[in-house]
């Protein structure tokens, strides 16, 4: 097993889906400096519909309805919570003045 990890070939194979990774863990560290940490907690949740979507378009993946139920379960309860938060920022002026940080675009972005 030891051999893989130094095989060329192996190595090679995996490089593609390494970077990907290690870009996005760069990207949730960015987003860190943008929001807080339970709402990057709360949006690192996005990869599951994004990954189920993604492999159904690309990859041709085939999902029963129960799971695309579920996908679209976490994307509303993602938006949902995106906007009670926003609103509760907006309304409670106090919260402004509290440390931490709002929702912000950027943020988000990075962590999509």
């Amino acid at each position: 097993r030891i051999g893989r990890c130094v095989d060329l070939r192996a190595v090679t194979k995996q490089l593609p889906c390494a970077s990907c990774l290690c870009f996005s863990k760069l990207l949730l560290l960015m987003a860190l400096s943008k929001l807080d940490a339970g709402t990057v907690r709360v949006f690192g949740q996005s990869s599951l519909p994004l990954v189920g979507v993604g492999s159904a378009v690309f990859l041709s993946k085939r999902y029963t309805v129960q799971q695309w139920c579920s996908l679209v379960a976490i994307s509303v309860a993602l938006v949902t919570f995106y906007f009670v938060k926003d609103e509760v920022r907006q309304k409670n002026h106090r919260l402004d003045r509290l440390p931490g940080r709002g929702i912000d675009a950027a943020g988000l972005v990075l962590i999509l």
